[in-house]
Protein backbone atom coordinates (compact mmCIF):
# COMPACT_ATOMS: atom_id res chain seq x y z
CA UNK A 1 0.00 0.00 0.00
CA UNK A 2 2.71 2.45 1.00
CA UNK A 3 4.58 2.19 -2.59
CA UNK A 4 2.90 5.30 -3.75
CA UNK A 5 3.46 7.39 -0.81
CA UNK A 6 7.20 6.21 -0.84
CA UNK A 7 7.52 6.82 -4.29
CA UNK A 8 5.96 10.53 -3.48
CA UNK A 9 7.61 10.93 -0.97
CA UNK A 10 11.48 9.96 -3.10
CA UNK A 11 10.41 12.89 -5.22
CA UNK A 12 8.83 10.65 -8.16
CA UNK A 13 6.06 12.87 -8.82
CA UNK A 14 7.77 16.42 -8.02
CA UNK A 15 7.60 18.48 -11.43
CA UNK A 16 10.33 21.09 -9.68
CA UNK A 17 13.72 20.79 -8.49
CA UNK A 18 12.86 20.80 -4.15
CA UNK A 19 16.06 23.04 -3.70
CA UNK A 20 13.74 26.34 -5.19
CA UNK A 21 10.85 25.78 -2.47
CA UNK A 22 13.82 26.12 0.32
CA UNK A 23 13.26 29.41 2.48
CA UNK A 24 15.98 31.64 3.22
CA UNK A 25 16.18 30.65 6.65
CA UNK A 26 17.07 26.96 5.35
CA UNK A 27 19.18 28.15 2.53
CA UNK A 28 21.39 30.07 5.07
CA UNK A 29 21.48 26.76 7.44
CA UNK A 30 22.83 24.88 4.49
CA UNK A 31 25.06 27.19 3.61
CA UNK A 32 26.90 27.37 6.93
CA UNK A 33 26.85 23.83 7.36
CA UNK A 34 28.74 23.43 4.25
CA UNK A 35 31.45 26.33 4.85
CA UNK A 36 31.90 24.55 8.39
CA UNK A 37 32.42 21.75 6.83
CA UNK A 38 34.68 22.90 4.20
CA UNK A 39 37.26 24.67 7.07
CA UNK A 40 37.19 21.42 9.42
CA UNK A 41 37.73 19.30 6.00
CA UNK A 42 40.43 21.39 5.20
CA UNK A 43 42.11 20.72 8.43
CA UNK A 44 42.38 17.31 8.81
CA UNK A 45 44.04 15.23 6.18
CA UNK A 46 43.70 11.12 5.61
CA UNK A 47 41.94 8.79 7.81
CA UNK A 48 40.34 11.42 9.79
CA UNK A 49 38.71 13.58 6.28
CA UNK A 50 37.78 10.02 5.29
CA UNK A 51 35.93 9.34 8.85
CA UNK A 52 34.58 12.64 8.51
CA UNK A 53 32.58 12.35 4.93
CA UNK A 54 31.37 9.19 5.97
CA UNK A 55 29.89 10.47 9.02
CA UNK A 56 28.35 13.49 6.54
CA UNK A 57 26.98 10.81 4.39
CA UNK A 58 25.59 8.59 6.94
CA UNK A 59 23.77 11.92 8.88
CA UNK A 60 22.37 12.21 5.33
CA UNK A 61 20.96 8.79 4.89
CA UNK A 62 19.43 9.20 8.62
CA UNK A 63 17.75 12.01 7.49
CA UNK A 64 16.68 11.06 4.36
CA UNK A 65 14.58 7.58 5.45
CA UNK A 66 13.31 9.53 8.94
CA UNK A 67 12.13 12.51 6.44
CA UNK A 68 10.65 9.93 4.05
CA UNK A 69 9.40 8.15 7.11
CA UNK A 70 7.34 11.52 8.10
CA UNK A 71 5.97 12.53 4.84
CA UNK A 72 4.17 8.95 4.99
CA UNK A 73 3.07 9.36 8.12
CA UNK A 74 1.87 13.14 7.72
CA UNK A 75 0.01 11.90 4.46
CA UNK A 76 -1.24 8.98 6.10
CA UNK A 77 -2.88 11.02 8.85
CA UNK A 78 -4.20 13.78 6.15
CA UNK A 79 -5.70 11.18 4.68
CA UNK A 80 -7.88 9.77 7.72
CA UNK A 81 -8.87 13.22 8.46
CA UNK A 82 -10.50 13.44 5.13
CA UNK A 83 -12.04 10.11 6.07
CA UNK A 84 -13.41 11.75 9.05
CA UNK A 85 -14.54 14.45 7.20
CA UNK A 86 -16.70 12.86 4.45
CA UNK A 87 -18.08 10.53 7.57
CA UNK A 88 -19.61 13.25 9.05
CA UNK A 89 -20.72 14.89 5.90
CA UNK A 90 -24.39 13.63 6.44
CA UNK A 91 -24.29 16.32 9.72
CA UNK A 92 -24.47 18.58 6.97
CA UNK A 93 -27.40 17.16 4.74
CA UNK A 94 -31.28 17.02 6.24
CA UNK A 95 -31.90 14.02 3.92
CA UNK A 96 -28.98 12.17 5.29
CA UNK A 97 -27.05 11.90 2.33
Amino acid sequence: MNKMLEKLAEGYFCLEPCEEKRSKEQKEACNAAYTMLEKLSGRIKGEEREMLNKAVEAIGSENYYCTKEKFIEGYCLGALLMLETLESRKDFFADGI
